[in-house]
């Protein structure tokens, strides 16, 4: 991230592509299992590659909310407890919301 007093003097789009530089991920450039490592890797793996939610994740919550929103399960279906009422009411785990986004628009 540039210091404020550089930033006020250089381009917006210079500024930009420091801000948000684009995921090498994106790009094809680097693989999941090589860029990132632990729950990074299996949300990279499931919202960029598109590796099945079941083997991208251990964690059945994070699975759970991966078949809702990749594969269109329903909440029913997809979840349990405290997740399901979450998703009955349409709030999505930053964590998924993050990665579901990542990489629209590359």
């Amino acid at each position: 991230m540039l210091p404020v007093a550089l930033s006020l003097f250089l381009p917006a789009f210079v500024t930009h592509s420091f801000a948000q530089p684009q995921p090498d991920v994106c790009t094809g450039k680097r693989s999941c299992f090589m860029a990132f490592d632990g729950p990074d890797r299996g949300f990279c793996e499931a919202y960029v590659e598109g590796k099945s939610c079941f083997m991208a994740f251990n964690d059945s919550n994070d699975r759970g909310w991966c078949q809702h929103l990749r594969e269109g399960k329903s909440c029913f279906m997809a979840l349990n407890g405290q997740a399901r009422t979450d998703c009955d009411a349409g709030r999505i785990p930053r964590a998924h919301r993050h990665w579901l986004n990542l990489c629209r628009g590359w």
